[in-house]
């Protein structure tokens, strides 16, 4: 069984695309705040403190000193939104367990991921929609009003078998917003015709082979003819 500990981090917001977003008229955002937090997956360590002083100081050496957020950004006009990892191990996820075991920490320490907290000022004309988007990336990260259940962001579940989606307008659709693709009409369009009977591929794609392709389009930024 997991034990864990939450612990607030530094700004994850730069000047530069603070005022950005700022300076936008069209999102109606009349300030805003970010900081990361810090999720730890300790093991069972019965009955014993969680961790000794000496590797609280080591975890603190890793993450940084631990913040609170501005008593400015509170109240009604205030939105809220944590941005958290989908469930499975993230790259930074990887990365920074994989330091806290270099450094000694991996008896202790079995996984650390980081999610980040927003505060937004609305203004008169705040665009909820368009801001959430600007904010995360829906296929790899989780936007909702309150902090996700750690142990649900930590649970390590059995492989499951390929799922195959039927090769329609409909379906792909519904695959694209459950699955948090993000494939905008053109996309969906290419891929309907790429495995379509007088297709390429002639068969139903599967949902790994979905997520694949979205992560293409995400990365290259380049929407593909459908033509």
């Amino acid at each position: 069984m997991m034990q864990f500990l939450t612990c607030m981090g530094a700004n994850a917001l730069s000047e530069f695309r603070r005022q950005a977003l700022i300076s936008d008229p069209t999102l109606g955002i009349l300030d805003i705040q970010a900081k990361y937090v810090h999720f730890v997956a300790l093991y069972e360590n019965r009955g014993q403190a969680l961790l000794s002083d000496a590797q609280q100081q080591q975890l603190s050496q890793l993450l940084g000193p631990e913040t609170t957020a501005d008593d400015e950004f509170e109240g009604d006009k205030v939105d809220t939104i944590f941005i958290t990892p989908r469930q499975g191990i993230s790259p930074w996820s990887s990365k920074a367990t994989s330091i806290a075991e270099a450094c000694g920490l991996s008896k202790v320490i079995k996984r650390i991921e980081r999610g980040t907290i927003f505060k937004i000022k609305k203004g008169q004309s705040f665009d909820l929609k368009r801001v959430h988007n600007l904010l995360y990336d829906p296929m790899t990260q989780i936007l909702s009003r309150d902090l996700t259940r750690i142990e649900t962001m930590f649970a390590e579940g059995t492989p499951t078998p390929l799922e195959t989606v039927v090769n329609d307008q409909t379906s792909l659709q519904k695959a694209n917003k459950e699955l948090g693709l993000a494939l905008d009409d053109s996309e969906i369009d290419y891929l309907i015709k790429a495995y379509a009977a007088a297709g390429p591929l002639a068969r139903n794609p599967t949902d790994v082979e979905l997520f694949m392709f979205a992560q293409v389009c995400v990365a290259s930024e380049v929407k593909i003819p459908v033509d």
